[in-house]
């Protein structure tokens, strides 16, 4: 059964994002990133697999947004504060790994995540639509909550 991640990318800031990276995984035959104006889709064959996006702003900061299916429920993850070396192609299987870092991102299965960068700025998956084969999700960059009002 195959899956479809529609992420809309809102920029609430004066920065400039650029996609500089995109990877899928390829378990259950894995998938395509495609585009289509601010949405970048993720199509996957089956449910085991995911993909991840290495953004970088005009501010400097280095990101990566990955989403996927395991286990036929959606989950998210972001990943902040990368060094230049740090690509998807050397992040994405620490998803997989048995002894990964982020391995339990898969099982936790979130529908939303949010956190926030050196540089003040707030990263939020939430997906609007999580259950079934066509998913939508939004991914925004943000300026960040005063930190009274901070929330994780």
């Amino acid at each position: 059964m195959s899956y479809t991640i529609k992420l809309k990318v809102v920029n609430n800031t004066s920065d400039m994002l650029t996609v500089v990276e995109k990877t899928c995984w390829y378990y259950a035959n894995g998938g395509t990133w495609t585009e289509q104006g601010n949405n970048h889709i993720l199509f996957m064959s089956g449910s085991g697999t995911s993909g991840m996006l290495r953004f970088r702003t005009s501010a400097g900061e280095t990101f990566g947004l990955a989403v996927g299916i395991h286990n036929y429920k959606r989950w998210c993850d972001l990943v902040v504060d990368l060094n230049d070396n740090d690509t998807a192609m050397k992040l994405h299987p620490t998803y997989y790994s048995d002894s990964g870092s982020r391995r339990r991102m898969l099982w936790n299965q979130l529908s939303k995540i949010t956190k926030y960068t050196p540089k003040a700025r707030a990263l939020r998956i939430n997906f609007l639509l999580g259950e079934g084969n066509e998913l939508l999700a939004e991914f925004t960059y943000d300026e960040q909550k005063p930190l009274a009002s901070r929330t994780m």
